[in-house]
């Protein structure tokens, strides 16, 4: 196996481990709620829900670790495996999404990054994930 084949097969292990289970998420029938308190959090920033979820914690060493310490930002990322609704049409139902790094997670449901809401509908898992793995999903 070359060098390549094995990143790809670590990749493709990485991003289809399973974690554990994670007590967040909100119930379909919620989701009219919660994206009224999105807009009320911040009415100018779109809303994309998803379902099918997985929390990641960014496994950061060294140098990386001390940067994100000193900004302030998160070492969190959502992957979600369907895209239910995008606000503004980046992607199509029953697409995948890797959010940008978290900045407040509000009411065990809403991510919010730099630029969006992520709703997060139905059970989801949490896990660690090396952050270059991560970053490779963009």
């Amino acid at each position: 196996m070359t060098f390549e084949s094995k990143s790809l097969a670590r990749l493709i292990h990485e991003v289809n481990a399973t974690g554990n289970e994670f007590k967040a998420g909100c119930e379909v029938e919620q989701v009219d709620h919660y994206i009224g308190i999105c807009n009320s959090i911040n009415s100018d920033k779109y809303i994309c829900t998803v379902k099918h979820w997985q929390w990641w914690d960014l496994d950061i060493e060294g140098d990386q670790k001390e940067l994100f310490g000193k900004t302030g930002q998160s070492q969190c990322v959502i992957k979600a495996d369907y895209v239910i609704d995008d606000q503004l049409g980046r992607f199509n139902e029953g697409d995948w999404v890797r959010t940008s790094l978290l900045q407040t997670f509000h009411e065990n449901c809403i991510f919010e990054t730099a630029n969006t809401f992520y709703l997060l509908v139905g059970k989801g898992t949490r896990r660690k994930i090396d952050a270059g793995l991560a970053g490779a999903l963009f």
